[in-house]
C-alpha cells in the first residue's frame, strides 16, 4: 500500500512538469555531420590498430 501511495504521490508531483514541455536547440547538420566523421575515424583507426 505503501508504494502505490509514494507512486501516486511521484506522479502527481511531476505531472507540471509534462503540462508544458520546452524543447532545446535543434543541432545543425553539419555538426552531425562531423560527429559521425570522427565516430568513423575513430573506428577505422582502432580497426587498424589490431
Amino acid at each position: 500500500m505503501n508504494k502505490i501511495v509514494s507512486l501516486l504521490v511521484l506522479a502527481l508531483s511531476a505531472a507540471p512538469a509534462f503540462a508544458n514541455p520546452t524543447f532545446g536547440t535543434v543541432p545543425e547538420p553539419e555538426v552531425l555531420s562531423l560527429v559521425g566523421i570522427g565516430m568513423l575515424a575513430i573506428m577505422v583507426s582502432r580497426k587498424f590498430k589490431k
